[in-house]
Protein backbone atom coordinates (compact mmCIF):
# COMPACT_ATOMS: atom_id res chain seq x y z
CA UNK A 1 0.00 0.00 0.00
CA UNK A 2 1.33 3.51 -1.05
CA UNK A 3 2.38 5.93 1.79
CA UNK A 4 0.81 9.33 1.25
CA UNK A 5 3.01 12.36 1.24
CA UNK A 6 3.76 14.37 4.64
CA UNK A 7 2.14 17.67 3.45
CA UNK A 8 4.42 20.29 3.01
CA UNK A 9 1.92 23.41 4.38
CA UNK A 10 4.91 26.08 3.53
CA UNK A 11 5.09 24.83 0.42
CA UNK A 12 1.73 25.32 -0.43
CA UNK A 13 1.16 28.99 0.77
CA UNK A 14 4.59 29.47 -0.67
CA UNK A 15 2.61 28.12 -3.60
CA UNK A 16 -0.67 29.77 -3.43
CA UNK A 17 1.32 32.99 -2.82
CA UNK A 18 3.20 33.05 -5.98
CA UNK A 19 -0.18 32.87 -8.12
CA UNK A 20 -1.94 35.12 -6.43
CA UNK A 21 -4.58 33.34 -4.60
CA UNK A 22 -6.63 34.47 -1.83
CA UNK A 23 -7.03 32.21 0.97
CA UNK A 24 -7.19 32.03 4.97
CA UNK A 25 -5.63 29.42 7.08
CA UNK A 26 -7.80 27.81 10.01
CA UNK A 27 -7.16 25.54 12.29
CA UNK A 28 -4.10 24.04 14.09
CA UNK A 29 -2.37 24.76 10.94
CA UNK A 30 -3.19 28.38 11.70
CA UNK A 31 -2.37 28.20 15.55
CA UNK A 32 1.05 26.89 14.96
CA UNK A 33 1.91 29.59 12.03
CA UNK A 34 1.21 32.07 15.00
CA UNK A 35 3.53 30.54 17.35
CA UNK A 36 0.96 28.85 19.55
CA UNK A 37 1.95 25.87 21.67
CA UNK A 38 0.39 23.00 20.33
CA UNK A 39 0.82 20.10 22.71
CA UNK A 40 -2.46 17.47 21.09
CA UNK A 41 -2.61 14.76 23.41
CA UNK A 42 -3.18 17.62 27.04
CA UNK A 43 -5.68 19.34 24.74
CA UNK A 44 -7.67 15.96 23.84
CA UNK A 45 -7.18 15.27 27.98
CA UNK A 46 -8.60 19.19 28.72
CA UNK A 47 -12.23 18.21 26.11
CA UNK A 48 -12.30 14.56 27.96
CA UNK A 49 -11.68 13.01 24.76
CA UNK A 50 -13.01 9.28 23.87
CA UNK A 51 -13.96 7.37 20.88
CA UNK A 52 -16.40 7.68 19.59
CA UNK A 53 -16.82 4.04 18.69
CA UNK A 54 -17.52 2.87 22.52
CA UNK A 55 -18.86 5.33 24.00
CA UNK A 56 -19.60 2.82 26.83
CA UNK A 57 -16.07 2.18 27.42
CA UNK A 58 -15.17 5.99 26.52
CA UNK A 59 -11.61 4.61 25.71
CA UNK A 60 -9.64 7.43 25.68
CA UNK A 61 -6.56 8.15 22.68
CA UNK A 62 -3.22 7.24 23.54
CA UNK A 63 -0.48 9.03 22.02
CA UNK A 64 1.26 6.03 20.17
CA UNK A 65 -2.19 5.94 18.88
CA UNK A 66 -2.62 9.47 17.81
CA UNK A 67 0.30 9.69 16.12
CA UNK A 68 -0.50 6.43 13.77
CA UNK A 69 -1.79 7.87 10.34
CA UNK A 70 -5.60 8.77 9.06
CA UNK A 71 -8.40 9.52 10.36
CA UNK A 72 -9.61 9.12 14.37
CA UNK A 73 -13.41 9.91 15.06
CA UNK A 74 -13.56 11.70 18.72
CA UNK A 75 -16.14 12.78 21.09
CA UNK A 76 -15.91 15.18 23.63
CA UNK A 77 -17.49 17.07 26.04
CA UNK A 78 -18.42 19.66 23.70
CA UNK A 79 -18.81 17.40 20.30
CA UNK A 80 -17.27 15.31 17.66
CA UNK A 81 -13.86 15.87 16.89
CA UNK A 82 -12.54 14.44 13.66
CA UNK A 83 -8.49 13.32 14.25
CA UNK A 84 -6.15 13.75 11.35
CA UNK A 85 -2.56 12.84 11.43
CA UNK A 86 -0.01 12.26 8.41
CA UNK A 87 3.26 10.74 9.27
Amino acid sequence: MPTEPKPDFLEILLVLTKHQVRFIVVGGVSAVIQGAPFDRLRALESLEAYYRTSPQRKATPAAWRLLSPGHQLLMTRHGTVLWTFWA
